[in-house]
Parts: C-alpha cells; sequence; structure tokens
C-alpha cells in the first residue's frame, strides 16, 4: 500500500524535468531583470522543488531574490514589482515582514521573494533570510529520504494538518523534511510522534533551549537558527491528532490516511441530526474579507471567541462553535437553547458597601424589575427582565449597533459585518454550507467511514 501511495504522489522523470526546465527559464529571466535594474542581486529556487520533495500535484516555485544589506527594503520591494510586473501573469502583491509578489510562470504559481545576503542565518535581517540556510541543511542531510518525508507530507495532508499558515496551524514542509532527518523513516517518525506528549523537544544539533519555547506542545530547534522553533505555528489540537492519527496508522495502516473520502453532505441528513441533537444553530454569514489568508483567518478566530463570550455573557450556553471561509464567510454558534425566559437574576453590591443604597433606590424605581432587591448571601441582588430572550435577536441587534472595531471585533471582519450581514438559524443554517455542517455537527477523523 505504500508503495502505491508513493507512487501516486511522486511527479514523474517527465515532470521532474519539466519543473527543471521552467526553473532554470525563471532563473535566467529575472536575473536578466534584476541586472538591467542595476540591482546586484542573487536569484535561486529553494523550497520543496529545490530539495525534490514537492508532490505531484505541487507546481508551486519559490524563487528567492538575494539582495545585499546595501540596499533598503524599500529598493527590494522595488525590484521585485518591477521584476514581477514583466514577467508573471495574474500579478498580485502580498505583505510579510516586506512585501513579495506572485503570479503565473508557463501554468507554475509563482512566489519572487526578496531577502537579504547573510552569513549565517542568526544574523538575518528578516526571516525570509533564513530560507536559504534551511535550503543547504536539507539537502546536506536529506539522504535519499524525498519519499519518506513525500509520504510524511501526504499523510499530514489527508488528516487535515499539513500547512504552517493561519488556515491550518499545522506542519510545515520544512518541519516535514527535519523530522524525517531526525528518525530516519516515514514510519520512524510516526513510531515517534505515537508517544508524543506536550511538550515534546526536539534539537537535530544540540544548541537550543527548551524553555523559551515553553509555551507550544512540539519544540523543534532550527538547526540554522538556535532562537527559532520550526513547530510554533502548529497548534495544540493538530499536534494531538497528528499523534492519534500515527498511532491509528500503525495498528491499522489503509490508503484513506493519505487519501481520505469526501464525506456525504446531505442536508436532509444534517436537519434530521440537529432535530436528534436537539440544538440550535446561530449563523452569520458576510462577504469574505479582501486580505491574504493569514490575516483572514486569524482574524476569524478571534472573532469567533468574541462573539462566542458574548453569546455567553448574554446567557446562552455556546456547545459548540466554527468558521468557514470561501466567497462569503459564515461563523457559526451550536447553543443548547435558542430562547431563555424573560427572566435574569442580576447581582449587585455587598451589603453594607458604599453602593447599596444606590443599588436598592435604583432597581425599586425600575420597570426592568421583577422583583424587589433582595438579599442573596452577603450581596444585593434583583431579577430583571430580559431585555433579548432570543439568540438570533440578541446577536443581530450586537451585530447591528455602531462601533464593532471598538468593541474588539477584528478590523478586517467588523468592516465586512458593518457593510452587511445575514443571520440564519438551524436547518436554514445548515442548508447554506452543507459540507462545513457535515463536520461540524458529526465530527469524524478524515480517515475514517465517509457517511453522515
Amino acid at each position: 500500500m505504500i508503495d502505491k501511495v508513493l507512487k501516486r504522489i511522486t511527479p514523474t522523470d517527465a515532470q521532474k524535468q519539466e519543473m527543471k526546465a521552467v526553473c532554470k527559464a525563471l532563473i535566467e529571466l529575472v536575473s536578466s531583470e534584476m541586472s538591467s535594474l542595476g540591482f546586484d542581486a542573487q536569484v535561486a529556487v529553494y523550497g520543496s522543488v529545490s530539495r525534490d520533495t514537492w508532490l505531484v500535484y505541487e507546481k508551486d516555485i519559490d524563487l528567492f531574490v538575494r539582495f545585499p544589506a546595501k540596499y533598503s527594503k524599500e529598493e527590494l520591494e522595488t525590484a521585485v514589482t518591477c521584476v514581477g510586473k514583466k514577467i508573471l501573469s495574474c500579478l498580485e502583491k502580498r505583505f510579510a515582514e516586506h512585501p513579495y509578489v506572485t503570479g503565473m510562470f508557463s501554468g507554475h504559481p509563482v512566489e519572487i521573494v526578496p531577502c537579504y545576503q547573510v552569513e549565517d542565518a542568526g544574523m538575518r535581517i528578516s526571516a525570509v533570510d533564513r530560507t536559504p540556510f534551511h535550503d543547504s541543511f536539507v539537502r546536506e542531510n536529506l539522504s535519499r529520504r524525498e519519499g519518506d518525508v513525500r509520504l510524511l507530507k501526504q499523510f499530514l495532508r489527508g488528516i487535515g494538518c499539513y500547512g504552517a499558515e493561519a488556515r491550518v496551524e499545522g506542519f510545515s514542509g520544512y518541519l516535514s523534511e527535519l523530522l524525517v532527518i531526525r528518525y530516519g523513516s516515514f514510519e520512524a517518525v510516526l513510531k515517534a510522534a505515537s508517544e508524543w506528549c506536550r511538550p515534546t523537544f526536539i534539537d537535530l544539533i544540540g544548541r537550543g533551549v527548551a524553555e523559551q519555547f515553553s509555551a507550544e506542545p512540539l519544540i523543534v530547534i532550527d538547526p540554522t537558527d538556535s532562537n527559532r522553533n520550526v513547530a510554533s505555528a502548529l497548534s495544540q489540537q493538530n499536534f494531538s491528532l497528528f499523534t492519534f492519527a500515527a498511532k491509528q496508522f500503525l495498528i491499522s495502516p489503509k490508503e484513506s490516511f493519505f487519501f481520505p473520502i469526501k464525506r456525504v453532505n446531505s442536508t436532509d441528513a444534517l436537519a434530521g441530526l440537529l432535530r436528534r441533537r436537539g440544538t440550535e444553530i446561530i449563523q452569520v454569514s458576510f462577504q469574505t474579507p479582501n486580505v491574504i489568508d493569514d490575516i483572514l483567518y486569524s482574524q476569524l478566530k478571534k472573532a469567533e471567541r468574541y462573539f462566542a463570550r458574548g453569546l455567553e455573557n448574554a446567557g446562552f450556553k455556546v456547545l459548540n462553535s466554527g468558521y468557514s471561509a470561501a466567497e462569503k464567510t459564515l461563523i457559526a454558534f451550536e447553543l443548547e437553547h435558542k430562547t431563555l425566559s424573560n427572566t435574569r437574576l442580576h447581582p449587585g453590591p455587598y451589603v453594607n458597601s458604599e453602593n447599596e443604597s444606590v443599588f436598592i433606590e435604583k432597581h425599586k424605581a425600575s420597570e426592568k424589575a421583577l422583583s424587589r432587591p433582595f438579599i442573596e448571601g452577603g450581596r444585593w441582588a434583583v431579577f430583571l427582565k430580559r431585555e433579548t430572550p432570543d439568540a438570533a435577536d440578541f446577536f443581530k441587534q450586537f451585530l447591528s449597533s455602531k462601533g464593532l472595531k471598538k468593541k474588539g471585533v477584528p478590523s478586517y471582519i467588523a468592516a465586512a459585518i458593518e457593510a452587511g450581514f445575514e443571520i440564519a438559524e438551524s436547518e436554514a443554517a445548515v442548508g447554506t454550507d452543507p459540507e462545513f455542517y457535515t463536520q461540524f455537527l458529526d465530527p469524524r477523523f478524515p480517515w475514517e467511514d465517509s457517511d453522515v
């Protein structure tokens, strides 16, 4: 089975030759354009293509332009933007520590990334200055285990843990390569991972200090920079998922760990499942902000937590929450009850405190009070009429209020909601995105059976 998977994910000799030819042409073009602009720069392809660990359907090319430190970051931006406009189609400028450009070249997605020429990664001026050193370390130490890296990457992809970006919070390609170098093979990585406990510390060359990364579940010291944890993007959720998946694969290996079968997404089945659960869904949807994924998903995560706290503080018990982003974004909350009683208990100040008389007088005359103030233990309390006992009404009122950003909603999410949003409930909500709600309401591991 492993050989079958490896054959399926490994580029053919013809595909490798085509990739080399495209990279060669790209390097020559960019080098020529940089020279014509008067820049003294070195151009090279790094990443999985350079190290021959790319998967057959990964056609992305990471092209790095290394500049001497005499150039400013503004000059680096100008250089790659000008060159990108000349040789790439579908050009787009993106931003990290400093801007880079993306586009298409001969049918391949390409990133042209500027960085600085430094003597070692510890002298870096920006984070991407490490990349050439990553490339050298992997090339020198991988020792013809490219197939093991491919298997590990596909396994991680299959279980939903591949990618260090904010959308995934998983394992990067470089981290996958380091794990194979450390343990020796794909199977050896899984055997080790099946026994990992938080925190797990890995240091390939013995220069790192675990204590500075103590909050992170997996600590893999970058062999080119001892002050960096290569696994810093990995969430506790995906750390735990990988360790469990590794254990399950070793017990019962099957292809669905690498290539999960897409689950059935029947709206009727989801509605029936929701009825059996006896819970309610409240969903807000809005136009997806036009920002890079790392910003979008980071803000979505914060917005989800913020809205969940708001619902909880209003008395609604949140059992589950999640989000999905395509052309439209949705944030969903599964509630134990959609409607609360008309009455809520409002605690007041301590007896004989300075605010005692103010509290008593205020609530004796309040139209919202459903009782006179009374003593509960050592504090005053009163029963008040709940203003919005319906979760959908409460959520709509909150989202319709002005100044969402000032209230704590992340900026791009706040702006998108203020531009227009829709609220959907329960069965109507699950019909808007059955694929999302399949996993939301019936969470299963990707390698498990596919029926809802």
